[in-house]
């Protein structure tokens, strides 16, 4: 896939272009804004893109568009039905993402973050959805002091499991009807693949390619939580270096296997199976209570961790008075 080319008649329209990010999965132009245009940022993906690609940047549109939260982008204009699809969103102008802003902050800070965060991602599981991808990058701080939920390119209606695991899956109820018609509108009728967050902060489900419910979210925010207090993520693995590419033989084909896959996976590996280190290094002063809300959030078994955004705050609250 070659990369996504703004649009001639795009250009400067929401003002001077400050930055370019391109993944694997879109082309992002972050722009200045103009007295007359707020600062935006322009998401695509060329014609050549893959159907995945282009039913992952279409869903992440629509769900845009279904969510209204001051903590999160609005969807500012769709062309995903052009040969070149393209969406446009707000952004804060300016503002860093959590990695950056809390370089020189500590406890006090990390905790408040944290309980920012949880309102916009229950309103997000409210209305349906598994952000999918929560990690440092993806908060940052408002002018207003409070933080931010961005790019739901791995966002995803939620399944029907929630529906099964409160007894209200009942073939023609209202609730199951309205689950239904959400997977059918911001799903990807074409493609089953995942789009799956950093392997860093990937929980359990994520690893194993698997369906995730919201309690997958509390997961990526927990790994999140303990790099935020630890100073570093649980788990960490080294990308192989002067190392060729490993091959999988099997009688259909061979994969190769990159060093940097191969760093993905040894992640995903750790965090199906390996205990997290909860010991508090020498220097710090982490609070029992911290610990024990990271704990409960990272649970292997998606049972045992938070259910909803609001029993975490309880714990969060509990957590600002023991940082404060």
């Amino acid at each position: 896939m070659n990369g996504f080319a703004l649009p001639a008649h795009e250009a400067g329209r929401y003002g001077e272009i400050k930055e370019r990010i391109t993944s694997n999965m879109a082309t992002t132009f972050v722009t200045a804004g103009t007295e007359l245009k707020p600062p935006a940022v322009i998401k695509g993906v060329p014609a050549d893109a893959t159907v995945l690609q282009k039913e992952v940047l279409t869903a992440e549109a629509k769900i845009l568009g279904a969510l209204d939260h001051p903590q999160i982008p609005d969807l500012i204009e769709d062309h995903t039905g052009e040969e070149d699809p393209y969406f446009i969103m707000t952004r804060e102008a300016g503002m860093p993402s959590m990695n950056v802003a809390l370089t020189t902050k500590g406890s006090e800070a990390a905790a408040k973050i944290i309980s920012s965060v949880a309102g916009p991602l229950g309103y997000v599981h409210g209305e349906g959805f598994v952000h999918g991808d929560i990690k440092p990058d993806n908060i940052i701080a408002q002018r207003t002091g409070r933080s931010a939920l961005i790019d739901f390119g791995a966002a995803m209606p939620r399944p029907y499991g929630h529906l099964l695991d409160s007894g209200r899956m009942l073939g023609g109820s209202t609730e199951h009807n309205e689950a239904r018609e959400r997977m059918l509108k911001f799903g990807r009728p074409h493609t089953s693949g995942r789009v799956v967050c950093s392997a860093e902060y990937m929980s359990p489900e994520q690893a194993n390619n698997q369906r995730v419910d919201i309690t997958s979210d509390f997961y990526n925010l927990g790994i999140t939580a303990y790099e935020l207090f630890y100073g570093r993520v649980p788990f960490q693995v080294e990308t192989p270096r002067n190392v060729k590419p490993r091959s999988l033989e099997s009688s259909a084909y061979d994969a190769v296997i990159s060093p940097k896959e191969q760093r993905e996976r040894r992640l995903a590996q750790l965090h199906k199976e390996a205990e997290i280190d909860f010991t508090v290094p020498d220097g710090k002063d982490i609070p029992p209570a911290v610990i024990s809300m990271i704990e409960r959030a990272t649970q292997k078994d998606p049972a045992d961790r938070y259910q909803s955004a609001d029993k975490l705050l309880e714990d969060v609250e509990v957590v600002l008075h023991a940082v404060a």
